[in-house]
């Protein structure tokens, strides 16, 4: 990860948490593994993520209350509002830097083929399907002096194999960081236990994607 990465990420992160905006998300994706080196969650773990990809998870589409114009203060910070022209689905950049910001929703019920209109940021969010198990376990973690939601490593690590199979070049990345979380998973009854509790709370589509992952690449979950 580049010092420019760095950079970029801690100021997305002052400006979400300056316009109340940071206490309604969940920052998912690789880089809460760079919250849980920072944050000390594990003793001894160290991140090895390389990802272009800054995404926050809004686990209620009605928050913030407060209508709070995000592509005017992003720009504001010599960021660049990027919207899809055939629907307005909304990510932000630092011109051609090295990280793209992207907001996401859950997908409800069965489902839209538009994007989900987020009323008081003014944006327009992917909705993606299997996030409850990031949404459902969260925890928040102080790094230089913010107060960041993320999912817990269990969760973290099982929904990666969830959705592994669709990760294309990626794959084998987020397979190396399931293996490095889960030794130090592994290493706590606690965290073992929370692990098979998060899996036994699984539909029974998604144990089956979990275990054809684990399976496919000789991944021991719980041994």
């Amino acid at each position: 990860m580049s010092s420019t990465q760095e950079d970029i990420f801690w100021e997305t992160i002052e400006i979400l948490n300056s316009q109340e905006v940071l206490d309604n998300l969940i920052l998912i994706g690789s880089w809460a593994e760079y919250i849980y080196q920072a944050a000390n969650y594990y003793e001894g773990f160290r991140s090895n993520f390389r990802t272009m990809d800054l995404d926050f998870l809004i686990p209620n589409l009605r928050r913030p209350s407060k209508k709070v114009d995000l592509c005017a203060i992003m720009e504001r910070h010599n960021f660049l509002t990027i919207q899809r022209p055939s629907d307005g689905l909304t990510k932000f950049s630092c011109g051609e830097g090295p990280l793209e910001i992207e907001f996401i929703a859950r997908e409800l019920g069965s489902g839209q083929t538009e994007p989900y209109k987020v009323e008081s940021l003014g944006i327009k969010v992917e909705g993606l399907r299997h996030l409850n198990i990031l949404s459902a376990n969260t925890t928040l973690s102080l790094v230089r002096s913010y107060y960041i939601s993320v999912p817990i490593p269990p969760a973290y690590v099982l929904h990666k194999l969830m959705i592994n199979e669709r990760r294309g070049i990626k794959k084998e990345k987020d397979l190396f960081a399931v293996e490095n979380l889960l030794g130090f998973i592994r290493r706590s009854d606690t965290e073992l236990s929370k692990l098979k509790e998060i899996f036994d709370s699984l539909t029974k589509k998604e144990k089956v994607m979990v275990v054809t992952t684990c399976k496919k690449n000789l991944i021991k979950l719980f041994d």
